[in-house]
């Protein structure tokens, strides 16, 4: 059931961040797809040949999840772009 909207909106308490009219936060696209570390819930991990099976399934050579390596490309090209645009401002 979605939250109903108060009905005297304009009296309620705004924060700084809401008067500033600030823009939504940016949502990623990629969602983060983790490997399991255990089956079912269980508390005992999964070692042996069925992690390395899990392993070269869902993580690149360097040991890192494939999913984090593109949002972590993402998210650097994005500081890049940020860098030079805070840079052409400043000069």
């Amino acid at each position: 059931m979605p939250l109903l909207k108060p009905l005297n909106e304009h009296l309620l308490w705004k924060g700084a961040i809401q008067k500033a009219n600030y823009p939504e936060p940016k949502k990623w696209a990629l969602p983060m797809e983790l490997p399991p570390l255990s089956y079912y819930g269980r508390q005992v991990p999964i070692d042996g040949a069925e992690y390395k099976k899990i392993q070269y399934k869902w993580c690149e050579p360097d040991g890192l999840v494939k999913s984090y390596n593109i949002y972590s490309a993402q998210y650097w090209k994005g500081v890049r772009e940020r860098q030079q645009l805070y840079r052409l401002r400043a000069s």
